[in-house]
């Protein structure tokens, strides 16, 4: 994403967030650019789908969460 053209498009937008161990070096970086995007998500009135990469307990594939508004995602985003 460009920060002074924004999102292109109109739909929402997908996040995958690397969550697994090996991103634990730079995490601070990567939420601190998570929340820059839902932050323009936000202004453009868009929803966000979240891609958490790292398996489940049980060992099933990433899926993709249902697009929802930043403010539903915030929470989530945050326990991650």
């Amino acid at each position: 994403m460009n920060q002074a053209k924004g999102f292109s498009g109109k739909g929402p937008i997908l996040l995958v967030l690397d969550n697994g161990w090996t991103a634990a070096t730079d995490w601070s970086r990567r939420m601190q650019i998570a929340e820059n995007v839902v932050d323009r998500a936000q202004r453009d009135d868009r929803k966000i789908a979240l891609v958490l990469t790292a398996a489940s307990a049980s060992n099933t594939a990433p899926q993709v969460a249902e697009a929802m508004s930043a403010m539903d995602l915030r929470p989530i985003l945050g326990a991650a």
